[in-house]
């Protein structure tokens, strides 16, 4: 063996690279006792056997079994590592320890959830409850789907972990739900990452999991995702607000109490809330203290009348004002709603003026979901990309106007391809059935955008092969077009730029680029 291969470091970084695996075969996976380690998955890759690595000599066995147990998707892959109940001694955990310290991330295997619904966890958590031992002492990431897990958090929280993700979970009818009393004083100082998404808490586990955030002290991000009906509460928000390091928090619903609310977030830098009206909005635009607010995200349930332009176009003012400074700023603006679209005499209502945030010249991602008119046509367009070069993605939805009073053609999207030189995601409402004059002697193949994504809604399109030409003519990058109009027409557009996608890219590879 090579003496390069004798460097701990130099061989743990060429066995990561060697069992890098690079795509998954799609398909529900088998329970994971029927194939962790030693048989993974089927998976369309050249890479090596992490496996295989670990027999071929001893110098490879301690970073290739790193390797294996990096991330595990249950802790039923450890019950192999136990002896049966009757026959546990003193010396039961030690084969345990020797995987378990290896495990950096728990959860976050591709695995179908509808297993672990099934298969009883209980067994293997009580007698880890019953041995009070830390299960994972160096984890760094922790993904939960299950609430009997949940429940026993302590025992996975390591003085490493950085990361915690509680995701999915959901009620099951045969299943006891477990108290989660015993998580409410618990600690992590490491922790830096905490989110909740998709899942389904009581009010009492609610207020559980509100007494456990409460310890996060050094906590940089927070995700809170929820139900209406049972919202997290002001006070909550109110304290975390008062953590120095917090840099972005997401909240889906939370009740909208002026006493609690306080100027704090002093190192704020992105921020997402659902508001119940506008006002709450502006006190809690108002209350942030950082100067280093680059991301606002604002959805708001409560619509004003429609011929009441004001609080949206004011928020619009407000946004402009807070971010002007920001080094990349990003704005998220959406009402939901019953819109002027159901009321009469819509089309007569005031239009809300984008012009406010063109002022924003360094903004990144723009999304407008509204239900007053916002007329956006080909000049207001090219203004746009020449005001914002900087920007990612655009995406305006104007919900009370129909495919019949689109403004933007299929030319106006010639200044995002020449301007705006780091857009990836469009979506737009556009007269896709106007043909732009003398379109193949316009420069367009020199734009080297790197769109890959546009989004046309309900637009319609009636010559859907001449639109998938001009628009692979004009984004050389695209792979996906989407619409949902019910001809069909966006379907064979979508298909016919994967076609011109692959010509492209043989294309780029016969001419060195």
């Amino acid at each position: 063996m090579h003496k390069c291969l004798l460097v701990p470091e130099l061989l743990r970084t060429i066995l990561a690279h060697a069992t890098t695996v690079e795509k998954e075969t799609p398909g529900p996976l088998p329970p994971p006792a029927a194939y962790w380690p030693a048989n993974p998955p089927r998976r369309e890759t050249k890479s090596a056997n992490p496996v295989a690595i670990a027999l071929t000599c001893r110098t490879f066995l301690e970073p290739a079994l790193d390797i294996i147990w990096h991330g595990i998707p249950c802790v039923d892959v450890l019950e192999a590592c136990l002896p049966p109940p009757a026959a546990q001694d003193s010396s039961s955990w030690e084969r345990l320890h020797y995987y378990a310290d290896r495990v950096r991330e728990f959860g976050l295997v591709n695995i179908k959830y509808t297993y672990l619904a099934q298969r009883n966890n209980s067994s293997i958590l009580n007698r880890l409850v019953e041995s009070k031992i830390q299960l994972f002492p160096n984890l760094i990431t922790l993904c939960v789907q299950d609430k009997q897990i949940l429940s026993v958090l302590d025992f996975f929280v390591a003085g490493k972990l950085k990361t915690i993700r509680l995701s999915s979970i959901y009620e099951y009818l045969d299943r006891q739900s477990p108290p989660l009393a015993r998580i409410e004083t618990l600690n992590c100082p490491s922790l830096r990452f905490f989110s909740i998404s998709s899942c389904n808490f009581s009010a009492d586990e609610i207020l559980s999991l509100s007494k456990m955030i409460r310890h996060f002290t050094g906590v940089l991000h927070v995700h809170l995702d929820g139900r209406k009906e049972f919202p997290w509460s002001s006070d909550l928000i109110a304290h975390l607000s008062t953590i120095p390091s917090l840099q972005s928090i997401s909240v889906a619903h939370a009740t909208p109490d002026p006493s609690t609310l306080r100027a704090g977030f002093s190192a704020l830098q992105s921020f997402s809330f659902v508001f119940p009206d506008t006002s709450t909005f502006f006190r809690r635009l108002d209350s942030i203290e950082s100067t280093e607010l680059s991301k606002i995200s604002a959805h708001i349930h409560g619509v004003a009348p429609s011929e009441d332009r004001a609080p949206i176009q004011l928020a619009l003012l407000k946004i402009r004002d807070r971010l002007q400074a920001a080094p990349a700023a990003e704005v998220d603006l959406q009402e939901n709603g019953i819109g002027i679209h159901s009321q009469p005499n819509a089309l007569d209502t005031p239009i809300i003026s984008l012009e406010p945030l063109l002022d924003l010249r360094n903004l990144t991602s723009l999304t407008l979901r509204l239900h007053r008119l916002m007329e956006v046509d080909d000049a207001l367009l090219q203004t746009m990309a020449l005001a914002w070069p900087r920007l990612r993605k655009l995406s305006l939805s104007n919900c009370c106007a129909g495919p019949n009073d689109a403004k933007i053609t299929l030319a106006g999207l010639l200044p995002l391809a020449s301007h705006c030189n780091e857009l990836e995601h469009c979506s737009l409402i556009i007269d896709a059935d106007t043909v732009p004059e003398n379109y193949l002697e316009r420069p367009a193949r020199r734009c080297r955008n790197p769109v890959r994504y546009l989004d046309f809604g309900g637009s319609r399109v009636k010559n859907p092969y001449f639109v998938a030409a001009y628009l692979s003519d004009l984004f050389p990058q695209l792979k996906i077009v989407s619409g949902y109009h019910d001809n069909g027409g966006w379907r064979l557009v979508g298909q016919l730029i994967k076609m011109f996608c692959a010509v492209r890219r043989q294309e780029r590879i016969d001419a060195g680029n």
